[in-house]
């Protein structure tokens, strides 16, 4: 076959698919009443913080800097379509223009397979790592997955010498650009760039090493001179430094992956290191830095992009070494069926945000006013008032306050009278404690089954009488036009319970 029938019967193949990511939005715009919803309130962090650098802001409220965001790229890249009337849509777009584009990296992998073959393991090869899922969370791993498979194709093909000259600059870009993106992305950028020059390419693996210093150095000396120390707060609440997140990384990732470290691992290292010593030793570098800083799961999304970069070494040793296997490779996603779960569930997932982040945010817009939140993108992105987060993505503060709490809540009360916030929309077993004059109005709680929503009740809380009344007031009038069988809002101090919540 000739490289351009070759090329356009990849195009075919990866269009066609496409067609389970299409089938997937079909089905959230059937579960969110006609509306785009992602599947996690994230990526609306994202937006609202794209929105505030269009104004030369790095942060969610006017008044105040902060660092919400685990990657340094992403918000920028959304930032120029900021004032866009579909600007919601663009992580969509983007993410499924990443998915095409790595599912027709990895069938060009599979050129001399028939077409059924081809289709068959590209198709068993998205579902087995949540390519289609993922694209709906409108965060960045979409183009982390692009990346990596990219880099992972690249260097395939530089260890057997079929790297063609000017795809050299597009690995280092690869390699570059995949810490940016998310700062895992050095798990594979670092060991590969030293695999690069143990093969004679010390220069440019000496630049590319030197711009990732320079460039990630550069961002944490920004967030340091806006006060907001030297690492993102999404990353310093999500991982804080210290021997018990990396003693929790392990243990997570081995009971995830174990069996990937004791069967599937070997079969590729071995294979590999008959071809290509360092590249092994590489490879098994970036899966122990996965394993001792990475986390897993949340949606399928934290390690996939590790999964996504050994597939082309994968891909290529069953196809040339073990081309009886390509059929057994239908069971994969039995092997990885966490990870299929997330695809088969993305239409729920995104009914939950629905159900929950976007009736809060829809909530709070009515009152207009500020309030404190512990899930902060959906509720900042709909609302002009400003919006605390306790949590500390969007706010250093409340992330130290929290993080020091001792025996009592009281930093919250004084976070929220700093601000004049009079409301919480919050998840209250996430906090030790909470203020003793938090006067709860009602529980939010899902009627489905919980995919990606961070709990099933949101509690609503007032500081004081005289706005404990006006939120009573305000979430009648939504009960009155909002009414659904997948929600129910419980007063606590109204003789009307359990009332049961149509679009947001």
């Amino acid at each position: 076959m000739n490289a351009t029938s070759s090329g356009y019967r990849s195009l075919l193949i990866a269009s066609g698919l496409m067609l389970p990511a299409f089938v997937l939005l079909i089905a959230i715009l059937w579960v969110c009443n006609g509306q785009l919803m992602y599947t996690l309130d994230d990526p609306y962090i994202h937006l609202e913080l794209a929105r505030h650098l269009q104004h030369l802001h790095y942060g969610i409220n006017d008044a105040d800097y902060a660092a919400p965001s685990s990657s340094i790229l992403w918000p920028f890249l959304l930032t120029p379509f900021a004032g866009w009337s579909y600007f919601v849509t663009l992580p969509l777009i983007i993410n499924l223009a990443c998915l095409f584009a790595t599912l027709l990296l990895l069938v060009r992998l599979m050129h001399d397979l028939s077409v059924f073959q081809a289709t068959l393991m590209a198709t068993v090869t998205a579902l087995s790592l949540n390519l289609y899922g993922v694209v709906f969370t409108g965060m960045e791993h979409s183009l982390q997955v692009l990346l990596a498979v990219a880099a992972g194709v690249l260097i395939n093909a530089h260890s057997r010498d079929r790297l063609a000259r000017g795809a050299t600059l597009l690995l280092y870009v690869c390699l570059l650009l995949l810490p940016f993106v998310r700062y895992e992305g050095l798990a594979i950028s670092v060991p590969m760039l030293a695999y690069l020059a143990c093969h004679g390419q010390i220069r440019r693996a000496a630049l590319t090493l030197a711009g990732l210093v320079i460039g990630l150095a550069g961002f944490s000396l920004f967030l340091h001179q806006l006060g907001l120390g030297y690492l993102p707060s999404s990353i310093l609440a999500k991982s804080p430094p210290g021997a018990w997140t990396i003693y929790n990384n392990i243990k997570t990732n081995l009971e995830h992956y174990g069996w990937l470290i004791a069967f599937l691992l070997p079969f590729l290292g071995l294979s590999v290191y008959r071809d290509d010593r360092p590249l092994a030793l590489a490879i098994g570098a970036a899966v122990l830095l996965q394993g001792v800083f990475g986390q897993v799961g949340w949606l399928g999304r934290y390690e996939i992009y590790l999964l996504a970069f050994l597939t082309p070494f994968l891909i290529d040793r069953v196809i040339r070494t073990r081309p009886q296997l390509i059929y057994v490779c239908v069971l994969a996603p039995l092997a990885f069926f966490s990870l299929l779960w997330v695809t088969l569930f993305t239409p729920l997932a995104a009914s939950n945000i629905y159900n929950q982040q976007a009736r809060l945010a829809t909530i709070a817009a009515k009152l207009q006013a500020p309030v404190a939140v512990n899930d902060l993108g959906l509720i900042s992105f709909r609302t002009d008032a400003y919006v605390l987060d306790l949590w500390g993505l969007g706010s250093l503060t409340a992330l130290r306050e929290r993080q020091a709490e001792q025996a009592d809540a009281g930093w919250m009360d004084r976070l929220m009278r700093r601000h004049g916030v009079e409301y919480a929309f919050i998840y209250p077993g996430w906090f030790r404690r909470l203020p003793d004059n938090f006067i709860k109005i009602a529980d939010l709680t899902l009627d489905e089954l919980r995919v990606s929503a961070a709990g099933s009740q949101v509690s609503i809380f007032a500081r004081d009488e005289t706005h404990a009344d006006i939120l009573r007031r305000h979430l009648r009038a939504y009960l009155a036009h909002h009414r659904s069988p997948d929600y129910a809002i419980t007063f606590i101090e109204a003789p009307q319970t359990n009332v049961a919540g149509a679009a947001p």
